[in-house]
């Protein structure tokens, strides 16, 4: 099993999504089963019909379709003074799981994102 944080920058090019994608794949091979968390930046993207109507997106949701993994976060995670609130945190685990629970809470210290807590029921060989 492998879990894992991705901070993607807010600019971050083509090529960039590329080599994550490749080294989560990576990841993936190795591992039993991946989870995947963190700040993704993909403000643009709807995440409930699996849309983009611009930005980097198609690449996150292709990859995503493509190996049959569930990004849970539904609500918006990231709320600044004269910004509209968005969605940029992301949990992508492989399925929709049994027994998941998923909480959000104030954000910690300065920071402008929520804190997000997703409880699991894992079933172990």
């Amino acid at each position: 099993m492998s879990i894992t944080r991705v901070y993607r920058g807010p600019s971050a090019t083509h090529w960039e999504d590329q080599q994550t994608i490749q080294a989560l794949d990576n990841l993936a091979r190795n591992s039993t089963r991946l989870d995947v968390m963190g700040d993704f930046n993909l403000r643009y993207v709807d995440w409930e019909l699996g849309r983009y109507p611009r930005g980097s997106g198609e690449t996150y949701l292709k990859w995503i379709r493509s190996r049959a993994l569930s990004q849970h976060v539904k609500e918006n995670t990231r709320y600044r003074e004269g910004q509209q609130p968005s969605l940029l945190d992301l949990i992508i685990t492989v399925q929709e799981e049994e027994g998941q629970s998923l909480e959000y809470h104030p954000p910690f210290g300065k920071s402008d994102h929520l804190l997000i807590k997703m409880t699991l029921q894992l079933k172990l060989p």
